[in-house]
């Protein structure tokens, strides 16, 4: 019985150790458990953060996807803008410089011409000089003789060239209205190669008539005196006539029908030179209306010129505002691009570390669900040890039925205590591995997601470096496009230059023209005051001829009476 009760003294002490143990077990547990179940929170509210900041950091990029491709649509449509303004720049200004272009082929035409009008000019007045010297010439062989006949033939000839160079010019009336200048040239100097041996020769006729009437007044005395006009001295010509006559009357017949004769032609050749004024007057009206249209058209030029230069200059400003315009906008987009690159290499950063931190995170869990995992087994499994403890010990029963009872009831405690303490353990373990599944599958989807934001921040980062190196060339292609234009404001500049040096030749040339139209002004006045000195001289010479065939009929008459008188 002692032995008995020892035994029982001790089961019962084992089972108060059993107790004791199973209570620390628990208590091990529950600490296990609270840790546990701190942990996971952390590690949801460490999830939930990071979701946050994954949301967060995914409305960002969404934002700045949004701003990119604002601003690569605005860059767009200036560079659309920018290209159709360059393009209607190109088109204004290449009409522009057709326009001036063809102003100057206009002007170099008309230089031409007008040189080619002055060459044929200066060969016309050498050949009129020429024939002029001829003249001179012929005048200066026939002076001992009073007939004009060579020179008139002379004259007749030059009037003859003039008159078919004048039909030609009316055949072509578009090519005389250009060729003015010339033609008044020409024909003053003609006029003035006749005007200048008929003055010769009328002197010569003065001198003759004077000598005429010098000779009629000591022959007739102061009773037959003729009326003195504004050609009076001429009569002193006629002094050698009337000394012919006193030695013979037929030769003084003869000598009276010359002069007439003479006088007839100067009447004709007054016609013809009258005829010619007038022409040339005709000639030099036409020759001032071209010059006034040229005078217009160089006004018209000259205004073109400045409204040309003053669009130009405004073209210019303009462009220099839109270059500028340009270059700050480049500078600005380059700017946003590099602000933009260093927010994104600054987001991938933040981004690698939090997943080196997720990873390490992932780790220490995966570490702790491990030892969990063990501790679990060893609960699960720490009675084992214990039943093989107990099939191998020797079974004591009680001799008394009191005592088997008690150790029946005992031992169906200890049962009841291990069965709770089993399923306490199986559920625990349950519950722990449906967290660890539920920690492993959010862990995946976490993994899954970060994978899908990483590679979606690749992209990106093609897309925009993509995007700069699309900058980058639109960069270089303004640059071009802007050295082009400044290539082509030096070229203008250097055409417009040109043209101003071409259009003060111009002026030059005009001024000249005018210079030579005053000429042949001053020429026709000198002309036409000789032409009514000429006509003036004709009536005079047309009366002293008429007298002197009076006083020639008395002289005839009265040889006549003193014939038969002597008979």
């Amino acid at each position: 019985q002692m032995d008995e009760e020892d035994k029982k003294l001790d089961n019962l002490d084992d089972n108060s150790k059993l107790q004791e143990k199973i209570l620390a077990q628990e208590m091990e547990i529950k600490k296990l458990r609270d840790e546990f179940n701190l942990q996971r929170k952390k590690m949801k509210d460490l999830f939930m953060l990071k979701e946050d900041e994954c949301k967060k950091l995914a409305i960002d990029a969404a934002t700045l996807k949004k701003e990119l491709d604002d601003s690569k649509s605005q860059i767009m449509i200036l560079e659309y803008s920018k290209e159709k303004d360059l393009d209607d720049q190109k088109q204004s200004s290449q009409v522009e410089i057709q326009s001036l272009q063809q102003l100057v082929n206009e002007t170099l035409e008309e230089s031409t011409l007008l040189n080619s009008e002055s060459k044929r000019l200066a060969d016309e007045n050498d050949k009129l000089r020429t024939d002029n010297q001829e003249l001179k010439e012929l005048l200066s062989s026939h002076q001992d003789s009073p007939s004009l006949a060579p020179v008139l033939n002379q004259a007749k000839k030059i009037i003859r060239k003039l008159g078919a160079a004048d039909s030609s010019s009316h055949d072509n009336l578009e090519d005389s209205m250009r060729k003015v200048k010339k033609y008044a040239q020409e024909d003053a100097e003609v006029l003035r190669s006749l005007v200048v041996p008929l003055e010769e020769e009328i002197k010569t006729l003065k001198e003759k008539l004077r000598d005429a009437y010098d000779q009629l007044e000591k022959f007739r005395g102061d009773t037959n005196k003729v009326p003195e006009s504004a050609l009076v001295g001429m009569l002193k010509e006629s002094k050698q006539t009337e000394n012919q006559l006193d030695e013979n009357s037929s030769p003084n017949v003869a000598n009276s029908e010359t002069p007439c004769e003479m006088c007839k032609n100067y009447e004709t050749k007054l016609v013809q030179s009258q005829s010619s004024i007038s022409e040339e007057k005709q000639k030099v009206q036409t020759a001032e209306k071209y010059i006034e249209r040229l005078r217009e058209d160089l006004t018209r030029e000259g205004a073109l010129r400045r409204d040309l230069e003053t669009q130009w200059l405004e073209k210019r400003e303009q462009h220099k505002t839109q270059v500028q315009q340009l270059n700050d906008e480049i500078r600005e987009t380059d700017t946003e691009l590099k602000k933009l690159s260093k927010e994104y290499s600054n987001l991938k950063n933040n981004i690698k570390d939090e997943l080196q931190k997720l990873t390490a995170e992932r780790e220490q869990v995966y570490q702790h669900l491990e030892v969990l995992q063990k501790d679990n087994e060893f609960l699960s499994g720490k009675y084992l040890e214990h039943s093989e403890t107990l099939k191998d010990q020797d079974i004591n029963l009680p001799q008394n039925i009191e005592a088997l009872h008690e150790l029946v009831l005992q031992l169906y405690e200890n049962l009841i205590d291990a069965k709770v303490g089993l399923e306490f353990a199986e559920a625990k373990s349950l519950s722990t591995q449906d967290e660890a599944n539920l920690l492993r599958d959010q862990q995946q989807s976490r993994d899954r997601e970060h994978k899908h934001i990483e590679r979606d921040m690749t992209q990106r980062v093609h897309t925009l470096e993509e995007k700069l190196h699309q900058q980058n060339v639109n960069y270089q292609k303004l640059m071009s496009i802007k050295d082009e234009l400044e290539r082509r404001e030096t070229e203008n500049k250097k055409q417009i230059s040109e043209l101003r040096m071409q259009i003060i030749d111009m002026q030059a040339t005009n001024e000249k023209l005018e210079k030579t139209n005053l000429d042949i002004r001053s020429k026709m006045s000198v002309l036409q005051e000789d032409l009514s000195n000429n006509e003036a001289v004709q009536k005079d010479f047309v009366k002293l001829s008429q007298s002197l065939q009076m006083q020639l009929e008395k002289i005839r008459s009265a040889d006549t009476q003193v014939r038969w008188q002597d008979e």
